[in-house]
């Protein structure tokens, strides 16, 4: 799909199939682009792709990477939609400041919410952290027990104590 009068901000992509680049000092996305150009029928381009972590270790802003992606597409002559993602996200002020230039997916990272020692937990002090989070989550009994065959043939078997751990686990996530 070709949208001139977008060309130059990155718009939403719905569920296009979509493949992000991650320019991550902003001197790349000239070639992302010829390589779109040779072989990237079919798919809709990520030209800005990184982080607030990401931006921060390199010392570049929303805008910087905005506006090197920018830059580049109106350089190359780029016609076609492209949408920007700002990845890992785990702040509302890491939304904003990413919404107010242009970025067009949002992935949030909700990271510091897993407890990943849950695996290798007791059972009792499993049993303990679940009552923690027993009444924040709603979906305990509607897992709890259950079998999902795998198209692989796998059988995942859901017991009590694998949906406790992942409850655990994912739970405030």
């Amino acid at each position: 799909m070709t949208n001139t009068n977008q060309a130059r901000t990155p718009v939403p992509l719905g569920l296009r199939p979509s493949f992000g680049f991650g320019d991550r000092l902003g001197l790349a996305t000239p070639g992302h682009i010829e390589a779109m150009r040779r072989a990237g029928q079919g798919i809709a381009p990520i030209f800005p792709q990184q982080s607030i972590r990401e931006m921060s270790r390199t010392n570049r802003s929303p805008e910087a990477v905005m506006s090197d992606a920018v830059s580049a597409v109106v350089a190359a002559g780029w016609t076609e939609d492209f949408g920007a993602d700002a990845d890992h996200l785990k702040t509302p002020a890491d939304v904003d400041r990413t919404a107010a230039v242009s970025f067009s997916f949002f992935t949030i990272d909700p990271s510091d919410a897993v407890d990943a020692k849950t695996d290798n937990y007791p059972r009792d002090v499993l049993e303990g952290r679940f009552a923690e989070v027993r009444d924040e989550i709603d979906w305990f009994n509607k897992y709890r027990g259950k079998q999902v065959k795998l198209a692989t043939g796998t059988t995942v078997n859901l017991d009590e104590e694998a949906v406790m751990r992942a409850a655990v686990k994912y739970g405030r996530a």
